[in-house]
């Protein structure tokens, strides 16, 4: 069987450009279909990463907070460490004069004694000194020169001393005894006569707190 088309071919033409924008239509819809669907994916993404900011956010908040509260305690750490750093500066040049003192007194022999002490330079740059002067019994009678004896001893006994060092004698002399007079009489010594000296040093300031040194004891000397 033969089949005849009657209609116009302006009718046919159309049917097929009508089948051609239904297919356009649908490519366009599907395409808008995906594209929402893309957006909507990543609008959930970014309203995600959004909510996790905002709780990263306020734990920072949370913790800066705490921070703050506990920033005097980084405060006061900060000016003990400070303080501490001041305490050691001016204790760099200090030195223990009653110490010292303490130490002399027990190896000084027993025929002499202190009549001044002087320490200097604790305070400054210079190294710190020492000026010890004094006297001692100078019996010759008996053949003998104890007070130049014992002032030797001394300088043996200083120099062993920890802190004491560079120990000089400056001065070693005798001294006559004092010579009093009476009307119509000869002047007339009284006393015996004894040695009169100086002796200098140097004094190590004190060590610091974390030296693991420790001083050697000194024994009473006679």
């Amino acid at each position: 069987m033969t089949r005849i088309n009657l209609l116009p071919p302006e009718i046919t033409q159309k049917r097929k450009d009508e089948g051609r924008w239904t297919w356009v239509i649908g490519a366009i819809v599907a395409v808008f279909v995906v594209v929402a669907v893309v957006y909507l994916a990543m609008l959930i993404q970014v309203i995600t990463k959004e909510a996790e900011v905002a709780a990263v956010q306020q734990q920072a908040d949370s913790l800066s907070g705490q921070v703050q509260r506990f920033s005097i305690f980084q405060t006061k750490q900060e000016d003990m460490l400070r303080r501490q750093s001041v305490v050691k500066a001016a204790l760099v040049g200090r030195i223990d004069w009653g110490e010292v003192l303490y130490e002399t007194s027990l190896i000084m022999p027993a025929d002499m004694f202190l009549t001044r002490f002087a320490g200097e330079g604790a305070d400054t740059s210079a190294t710190p000194s020492a000026t010890f002067e004094g006297q001692s019994a100078n019996i010759i009678d008996i053949g003998t020169n104890s007070g130049y004896d014992s002032v030797a001893k001394l300088l043996v006994r200083l120099t062993d001393l920890p802190d004491v060092n560079n120990v000089w004698l400056t001065s070693a002399d005798k001294q006559q005894p004092t010579a009093t007079t009476t009307p119509g009489q000869t002047a007339v010594p009284t006393g015996d006569s004894f040695i009169k000296w100086a002796i200098t040093a140097k004094v190590t300031p004190l060590r610091p707190a974390s030296s693991t040194v420790s001083p050697s004891p000194i024994t009473p000397q006679p």
